[in-house]
């Protein structure tokens, strides 16, 4: 089974798990409480399992309440330790495989909610044979409904208990890489791109650049002169300065810098 469809199969464990949860913690439990006359039931206070406590809710129940309490709510209570159990073992695993955690304690963790889930069904068990064997109370029934309830109670709330903290430190972990992520791929783009400074300098040298784009380069690297500098350069040496007349058959044609 690979991440993604380990993930899924979780949160359709958990949905349905809840959604069967809340049907008894609103629905079957809250009816079951009013025909008792305000009575909790044995699946929320397993000291009811006492003798004196159960033969008095039972009997506070009536036939129509026990009927109710065998048929409506028992079934819901079968279906949810198995989807309950199994949602969060498969969840603590997970979760312990996404942090890379591998530890015994970890590993007695994973087993607490289908401990749980197992407990609840002995409990289950038990509150079958009592009401089915009312008026008379079978006190074997009574005492693996009573030590089966409380010890439920304990491994359900250890297991969700790991669960929930797994959630938030994966969370944690999830934020700080995001985080961590983010603040690396600013440095990276605030690397990337030129100071102010650069993009200025950079401004101001490209008119000069473009200044004179025509300028034809000598084979030497050097600039040869423009017309303008060359008419000049013609007239302070022209045949008309005594100081500088030249024959004009024996200087070159050209003049170059």
């Amino acid at each position: 089974m690979n991440t993604l469809t380990h993930r899924r199969t979780v949160i359709i464990l958990l949905i349905s798990a809840f959604a069967v949860y809340f049907t008894m913690l609103y629905t079957t439990l809250p009816t079951l409480t009013v025909i008792a006359g305000g009575q909790s039931m044995f699946d929320l206070a397993p000291q009811n399992f006492r003798p004196e406590s159960a033969q008095a809710l039972l009997k506070s129940l009536g036939e129509a309440g026990r009927t109710y309490y065998l048929h409506r709510q028992l079934p819901l209570d079968f279906l949810y330790p198995l989807l309950a159990g199994s949602a969060y073992t498969l969840g603590i695993k997970a979760l312990s495989d996404r942090l890379r955690w591998r530890h015994f304690v970890l590993s007695l963790l994973t087993l607490t909610p289908l401990a749980a889930g197992l407990l609840d069904y002995i409990e289950n068990i038990a509150i079958v044979i009592i009401l089915r064997s009312y008026p008379e109370l079978p006190t074997t029934a009574l005492a693996f409904g009573f030590y089966a309830g409380t010890a439920k109670q304990v491994f359900y709330s250890i297991g969700i208990g790991s669960f929930l903290i797994l959630v938030i430190i994966n969370a944690i972990r999830v934020l700080k890489n995001y985080r961590s992520t983010r603040s690396t791929s600013q440095s990276f783009e605030s690397q990337d791109a030129p100071s102010g400074q650069e993009s200025t300098q950079a401004a101001h040298r490209a008119p000069e650049e473009q200044t004179f784009p025509h300028d034809i380069h000598h084979p030497t690297g050097r600039h040869s002169l423009t017309p303008e500098i060359a008419g000049e350069t013609n007239t302070e040496h022209s045949p008309s300065s005594p100081a500088h007349s030249v024959d004009e058959h024996t200087q070159p044609h050209d003049f170059k810098i």
